[in-house]
């Protein structure tokens, strides 16, 4: 077969969740595929050592547009140009004509299950809308859809009333760079690089509101006025965002204990998991949630939450709460750090579970639901 796969985002120097998951799993492919013959179509951009090419894997770049554009005009002209047999679209969205086979990954439908225009950033607002126009006119065109949890893949069944004939779950995966970390001196290189404290809790400052960032806050603030001396490292945070919230709370006796990152290389990552005593994660809705398994794989705790895909990912190897209630996100963090056999076998549990998720394991599932789709569209 030859298989084109979108991965638009993939050479952009800021990449996020979406742009993750395409890179690994193009990569587990590269592992696990050596008889088919791939076209990457990527979006010209400056990080362009990302990746490298095989035998069989191709990396196009086609010429940079504005999204709706690359996605609807230069990529479907791209696959009649390469002969592709088959095309996997990444990320949500795909173009709405083309004259192969599609398969789509629907990471998620919370764009179609509400929309605030107030809240998010103004990039995060258009692509929500952009995503609520087209997704709907696409399910009917896609030879398959794939999701990244058995709790998103029946928010998808349920919504578009889908049958399994038309929906599979590949998981994600984790990392393997994401594993307990013992070279003393590239950790100390990476606390110098940020200037983390020797104690703390580390969270992600988003400002999507699902990511529940405000209770996170709030609950760190009840554990300091609970009597322990821990520092917050948050990413991706504003300093107006902060301040706001901390004035809100009238704790802004905190600030200085409050470090803050900005982005976070992914190759960063793994150290920073290392480092810190606990990760807390409340997102109130996640259709798979790659963060949980990093850290679990580093060895690092994790307090998250018991709702969405979260219990399906974590299972018992995370102290899950109630993401609506800080008094909760709180009692999650005391009990780690109060509990110090509690904290070993969660580590234990934590270091035990993330293996089970492998981006070669989803390659392999891939490869064989390409298979599947080619094959089909051969009989029909």
């Amino acid at each position: 077969m030859r298989i084109g796969i979108e991965a638009q985002r993939l050479y952009r120097k800021n990449k996020h969740g979406m742009d993750i998951v395409a890179l690994e799993l193009i990569k587990g492919l590269q592992k696990v595929d050596k008889e088919n013959e791939y076209f990457i179509f990527i979006k010209e951009d400056e990080d362009k050592q990302i990746l490298e090419a095989t035998d069989n894997f191709h990396l196009v770049e086609l010429s940079s547009s504005v999204y709706p554009i690359w996605e609807q005009y230069t990529l479907p002209k791209a696959v009649k140009e390469y002969k592709i047999d088959l095309l996997h679209c990444t990320a949500n969205t795909a173009p709405l004509k083309v004259d192969v086979p599609l398969v789509v990954t629907v990471h998620d439908i919370i764009f179609l299950e509400h929309i605030n225009l107030k809240k998010g950033t103004w990039y995060n607002r258009i692509g929500n809308l952009y995503r609520r126009w087209i997704v709907p006119k696409l399910i009917d065109k896609c030879a398959m859809i794939t999701t990244v949890s058995d709790y998103e893949k029946e928010n998808i069944k349920n919504y578009f009333k889908l049958d399994d004939s038309n929906i599979q779950t590949i998981h994600n995966g984790v990392g393997t760079h994401f594993r307990p970390i013992s070279d003393n001196n590239e950790l100390s290189n990476i606390r110098s690089k940020y200037s983390l404290p020797e104690r703390f809790i580390l969270a992600f400052g988003n400002q999507d509101p699902r990511k529940n960032f405000a209770n996170n806050l709030d609950a760190y603030v009840k554990v300091r006025r609970a009597g322990h001396d821990i520092k917050l490292v948050v990413t991706d945070v504003k300093d107006s965002y902060l301040d706001g919230l901390l004035q809100s709370m009238d704790a802004t006796d905190l600030a200085t204990d409050i470090v803050k990152l900005g982005y976070v290389p992914n190759r960063d990552l793994p150290y920073i998991y290392n480092l810190a005593e606990i990760f807390v994660f409340p997102s109130t809705r996640e259709s798979f949630g790659i963060p949980v398994l990093e850290s679990m794989g580093c060895g690092t705790p994790v307090v998250s939450s018991e709702t969405s895909s979260i219990p399906e990912i974590a299972g018992d190897a995370a102290i899950l709460v109630s993401p609506y209630k800080s008094d909760e996100i709180f009692e999650g963090v005391r009990k780690l750090l109060e509990n110090k056999d509690l904290y070993a076998d969660m580590r234990e549990a934590s270091i035990a579970r993330a293996p089970l998720f492998s981006w070669e394991a989803s390659a392999r599932k891939s490869v064989e639901m390409y298979q599947s789709v080619y094959n089909k569209s051969k009989a029909s």
